[in-house]
């Protein structure tokens, strides 16, 4: 080290230990080490970037800064002497021992205020162990030092009567640092936010940055909870002291002009020697180069640098709360996410080595079976806790794209099966949906070579399937009729019984069997706990599968979902494949094979810790303030209400003047069944004479609040009929539900009065960072035209 050994530095550190050791725990040894590794990892970086350091001097003055510190040290002149003595019997060289003792001399704050930049410079051995020492002074650790010193002086947290000296002269800090005056907080402000634009070597301002943003938090949140409940309100946020804010802002601003070099000087860093010293984002070579896009990097990264990075851009995105244009779940019990998180690893499709896993993906599907009244093996009912006692077979997928896939393919091969049985031709196969039909249903008629069949529909159908229509379609080469049991669209509910009764008289007449699949992802988690009366699962006798989201109204996170057939029976054996690579003998009946466990022990763990009871309660919370929702836009007579959550029964309609209205509006018997979602659209009268009166228009609007509330053409039939679409879910509570209705309210009326429809307009009053985002999504759209020319299809899975 420079000509000297480890020895000397060594015997150095033992001097420090006795020097200091009756030093509070503020300047204590620990900190002497923590300046001492910070001055080594400095000067690592000075020397890549090709500068000349002597290391043993950097070090010997790290360790001994404090050493003459006028806070310990009584007399410091005869200390200086002292450590010369010292340093002479080490056979230190005279050059080296002058520029030791004038680093230790020149380290702290106060020798520093009031100088210029001019004067401020130093040797780089100096300016580094300063850099470091000022690096301990911020941050968590600079932090926990500040009020260890202040609880070692008798010093106050803070004291909202005590204001903070803004830029005081060198005698003035030193007179209040004697005189133990001031307190913590106030510390911050008269010192520990200024250390940032001290700092004097490239690799300590890089490090400041964080450490600065750091404690800026932390005071924030200090002052904030202060002043819950406080009626003595902070002196920083009081008006009448807006001369001591003004100081302040202008401290800053002067620091930020005198110390401006530091970005430039950033800037022209020798990108070729460029190292990551520390882990922080935004010292990284990421922070003034654009991430990588379409080619791999050739470098490595720290992972807290590219995991902030990646942060960082997704934040930009829409709050998910704020999202109503989702079916999918959003939130999860904190102890669920802690359960799913120990499953990551866990290789779903690997039966043999994660039985425990299939034990429980088997309980799901029982569960699933005993929900959509599967038929019993046996007579006589038994315990929950009791054995299989359903004939019930399933599987869960990763949502209910898939499970559509595997409903269609069971009711393919098994109508193949017939044919060939009786010797009938197999080749021209259909399947029957209605127009509104998510786009998974037409994915897997287009992938699987199935004609498909869509009946039209509109709103004398409630834009869904109608049974009387879907008949005409029959034939026999109808594979079955995928009913839907809450569209996407505007949440009906097709009627599966009425289907059935209509498919009963049409096999009484022609003989022909056609079953029936019911695309449950949105309401097979609704009706049961809603409308547990409603006839729609395996008690008709026409139903042989049913799919359901888990990731919907199962309250679990997006990528689970769920088919299950009736029994066995329904399952052709040509889906189901043996394999034994894994280690034993597996049968699997999906088209995905590898993927995560984590999302079926989060649905085990809702069936488990909800049970009929609590998803009960959030079902009808969600019906409830969807309806809420509907009456309040119905009251402003700008919209049209489509969807049914707040239909009543004809038989069920009763006065708001009687007494019980309140509960009986909660009470999902006297209302139409179907899921939580208000569709609506503006009323034609309202867009006649004014063009820019659009729901596109008005979509935009309640973004620039932060809601995303999707806008789309109503089916095919009706695609000339534009509505907007919001889904509740079990995150959004009364008083969300009550700012978005304002949110709407104010956004129409200002459509309506001509304000703010123009994009070009919104630039102006849109953060430019939800610009960016509304224009990468118009961006991203643009791309999807042009690659996929094809028709547009609403659907969300």
């Amino acid at each position: 080290m420079d000509n000297y050994n480890n020895e000397i530095i060594n015997d150095i550190e033992e001097y420090v230990k006795q020097d200091i050791n009756k030093n509070d725990s503020s300047h204590d040894w620990h900190h002497i080490l923590r300046v001492k590794n910070l001055s080594i990892a400095i000067t690592k970086g000075e020397l890549e970037n090709g500068k000349k350091v002597n290391l043993f001097n950097v070090t010997a003055i790290s360790l001994l800064h404090d050493s003459i510190d006028s806070k310990y040290c009584q007399n410091i002149e005869d200390k200086i002497k002292e450590i010369r003595k010292f340093l002479i019997s080490k056979q230190i060289k005279e050059e080296d021992i002058d520029q030791i003792l004038n680093g230790i001399n020149n380290i702290s704050y106060r020798k520093e205020i009031g100088r210029s930049p001019e004067e401020r410079k130093v040797p780089l051995e100096i300016a580094i162990v300063q850099d470091a020492d000022k690096l301990d002074a911020m941050g968590a650790i600079g932090i926990s030092r500040c009020f260890a010193y202040s609880g070692a002086k008798g010093r106050p947290f803070y004291d909202p009567e005590i204001q903070p000296k803004i830029n005081m002269s060198q005698e003035e800090y030193v007179a209040q640092s004697n005189s133990n005056q001031g307190t913590a907080i106030n510390h911050f402000y008269e010192k520990l936010f200024n250390l940032k634009y001290m700092m004097k070597t490239d690799y300590g301002k890089i490090m400041a940055i964080e450490r600065d943003r750091y404690m800026r938090e932390f005071v924030d949140r200090f002052i904030k909870e202060y002043n819950v409940n406080n009626s003595n309100n902070s002196i920083y946020d009081d008006d009448s002291n807006h001369n001591n804010n003004k100081h302040l802002k202008q401290k800053k601003r002067q620091s930020i002009l005198e110390y401006d070099y530091c970005k430039e000087h950033l800037l022209n860093f020798d990108k070729r020697n460029k190292t990551e010293v520390v882990s922080l984002a935004y010292g990284s070579r990421f922070a003034t180069e654009n991430l990588p896009k379409y080619i791999i990097p050739e470098k490595s990264s720290e992972p807290k640098v590219i995991s902030q990075l990646i942060e960082d851009q997704i934040k930009i995105e829409a709050n998910p709360s704020q999202n109503m244009a989702t079916f999918v779940s959003t939130w999860m019990e904190p102890e669920c996410e802690k359960l799913m998180n120990q499953a990551w690893s866990k290789n779903f499709a690997d039966q043999d080595c994660y039985p425990m896993i299939q034990n429980i993906h088997k309980r799901c599907i029982e569960m699933l079976g005993h929900l959509f009244h599967a038929p019993q093996s046996h007579p006589f009912p038994q315990s929950s806790s009791s054995q299989n006692n359903h004939q019930v077979i399933g599987t869960a997928t990763t949502g209910s794209s898939e499970a559509v896939m595997l409903g269609g393919l069971a009711l393919k091969w098994r109508w193949k099966k017939i044919r060939k049985e009786k010797g009938l031709d197999d080749s021209k196969p259909n399947i029957i949906f209605g127009s509104n039909a998510q786009v998974a249903l037409e994915k897997f008629a287009r992938y699987f070579d199935v004609e498909m069949r869509m009946v039209p529909v509109d709103e004398s159908t409630n834009f869904c399937l109608s049974p009387q229509r879907a008949i005409k379609y029959v034939d026999e080469n109808t594979i079955g009729i995928m009913v839907i049991l809450g569209s996407t669209y505007t949440g009906h509910f097709e009627p599966v019984e009425e289907m059935c009764k209509v498919l009963d008289d049409y096999q009484e007449k022609t003989g022909i069997d056609i079953p029936i699949h019911v695309d449950a992802a949105g309401g097979g988690f609704i009706a049961p706990f809603a409308f547990p009366d409603l006839k729609w699962s395996f008690e008709l006798n026409r139903v042989h599968s049913i799919n359901v989201s888990g990731h919907k109204y199962g309250l679990v996170y997006p990528g689970i979902g769920w088919i299950v057939w009736k029994s066995k029976d329904y399952l052709p054996k040509e889906l189901i494949f043996q394999l034994n690579y894994l280690g034993s003998v597996e049968y699997t009946f999906t088209l995905n094979f590898s993927r995560t466990s984590t999302t079926v022990l989060g649905q085990y763990y809702n069936f488990l810790r909800l049970g009929y009871e609590g998803y009960t309660s959030i079902i009808n919370n969600c019906l409830i303030n969807a309806r809420r929702l509907a009456y309040a836009l119905n009251d402003l007579d700008y919209f049209n209400i489509l969807s049914d959550v707040n239909k009543k029964y004809k038989n069920s309609y009763f006065s708001e003047q009687d007494p019980n209205h309140d509960d009986k509006d909660n009470n999902q018997e006297y209302f139409q069944p179907c899921l939580p979602v208000v569709a609506f659209e503006i009323k034609q009268n309202y867009k006649e004479y004014q063009p820019h009166v659009t729901e596109a228009n008005l979509s935009k609007l309640l973004k620039i609040h932060g809601w995303i509330v999707p806008c789309y053409e109503l089916p095919p039939n009706e695609q000339n009929r534009t509505i907007l679409r919001i889904v509740i879910r079990e995150s959004h509570s009364e008083e969300l539900i009550n700012y978005l209705f304002k949110n709407i309210h104010q956004s129409i009326e200002d459509l309506i009065d001509g304000k703010d429809y123009n994009l070009e307009k919104r630039k102006k009053r849109t953060s430019s960072m939800n610009y960016i985002n509304e224009q990468n999504s118009l961006n991203l759209e643009k791309e999807n035209k042009e690659m996929f020319d094809t028709k547009t299809k609403w659907g969300v899975c």
